[in-house]
Parts: structure tokens; C-alpha cells; sequence
């Protein structure tokens, strides 16, 4: 039996770099975004049962970016499982490069990322990703995963709903608080299942 997953995401981000995506500015942009959880939880599977502190880089250029994220534990409550003490350690970094173009009903993108996991002893791994968003109402987003390193074979389907409440806080123009809400729809096959999961 293939798992299905539904999850229910809020996040509020703090942007603080300059952007340089309008129409007439520089086509180069540069994005910081700073993001506290009370817990991590990736595609159902609940990665860390505590907080963490989760930032990330974005260098882009037109309808193309290259993104560096990291998941840093805030607590030690990965100890036991790990066998030490990872407090205000990095246990995941993730490095992306993506594509990105919004066209007047739809916007598709896609990329590949590579997943490492520092102080863990994880093995790393490799997903090519694809995806629609229709330019709508809740903008609603299929996108398809494929692992094709670690976990060969193994297909994540996500299903995700969304909306965003801009400029809750504004300090000047390039340093801001937005509220992101999003609803995700889960579906992995046996592979991807057996392997983060444990079971189909």
C-alpha cells in the first residue's frame, strides 16, 4: 500500500537582501531567507522532533538560480540516535540549481538537487525535479521528484495548494516579513516509500 501524505505548512521568512528580478533592474538577484521551525518534517517523515533553524542563499540570473540551504538542530534531541551531541550543528545542507519561467496561465520549473547530511552519517543523494503551478486561485502546483543517485527509481509526487500574506512587517523595501500558508498532498512509490518510510 503506497503512503499518502497531507500536510499543512506555515512559514514565516525574513528576507533581507536585495532582489533584482522586476522588470528593468538588473537581471542578476541575490536572496537570503532565515526560517525557524518548532519541528522538521520532509514529505511526512518527521526529520527532527525539535527545533531547528533552517537558512538559505539564492544567486540567480534570469529564469535560472543556484540555492544553498542547511538545516541546523537547535536542541540535542537527535543524541540518542546519532550517538552525539549535535546541537547548533548543520545534519543537512542542500545544494540546488533550478529553472524557473511564468507564463501567462502557467509557470513550470524544474532542477536538480543534491542532498547532504553532515554529522548524521547518511548517505547523500541526487533528485531531478519538474513541475507545474497554474496561475490561479490558491496556485495549485504538481511536481514530480525522481531520485536517481542513492534511492534509484524512486518517484515522489506532490500535490500543493498555497497562498501568501505580504509585507506583515516592512523595515525598508529589501527587508520584510511575509506569512506563507501551504497545503501538500503527498505520493510516493514502493522504492521511495521502503526508504524513508520503511514500508510501501
Amino acid at each position: 500500500m503506497r503512503k499518502i501524505i497531507l500536510l499543512l505548512l506555515a512559514v514565516c521568512t525574513v528576507q533581507c537582501l536585495p532582489s533584482y528580478s522586476e522588470e528593468g533592474e538588473r537581471p542578476w538577484y541575490l536572496e537570503a531567507d532565515a526560517s525557524y521551525f518548532s519541528k522538521y518534517v520532509w514529505r511526512g517523515l518527521n526529520i527532527k522532533d525539535d527545533h531547528v533553524f533552517q537558512p538559505s542563499f539564492t544567486l540567480g540570473y534570469k529564469d535560472f538560480s543556484a540555492t544553498l540551504f542547511g538545516s541546523m538542530d537547535l536542541t540535542n534531541v537527535s543524541e540518542e540516535a546519532l550517538g552525539q551531541d549535535v546541537s547548533y550543528e548543520f545534519t543537512e545542507v542542500d545544494i540546488s540549481l533550478d529553472w524557473y519561467h511564468e507564463w501567462e496561465y502557467v509557470t513550470g520549473m524544474g532542477g536538480i538537487v543534491h542532498f547532504v547530511y553532515p554529522n548524521t552519517g547518511e548517505r547523500h543523494t541526487t533528485e531531478l525535479y519538474a513541475g507545474v503551478t497554474w496561475n490561479t486561485l490558491l496556485s495549485p502546483t504538481v511536481t514530480l521528484y525522481w531520485d536517481v543517485d542513492t534511492v534509484s527509481r524512486s518517484l515522489y509526487t506532490e500535490f500543493s495548494l498555497s497562498h501568501s500574506f505580504e509585507g506583515l512587517w516592512n523595515y525598508n523595501e529589501h527587508t520584510y516579513i511575509n506569512l506563507d500558508l501551504t497545503g501538500m498532498l503527498g505520493h510516493g512509490n514502493s522504492e521511495h516509500n521502503n526508504y524513508n518510510y520503511g514500508g510501501d
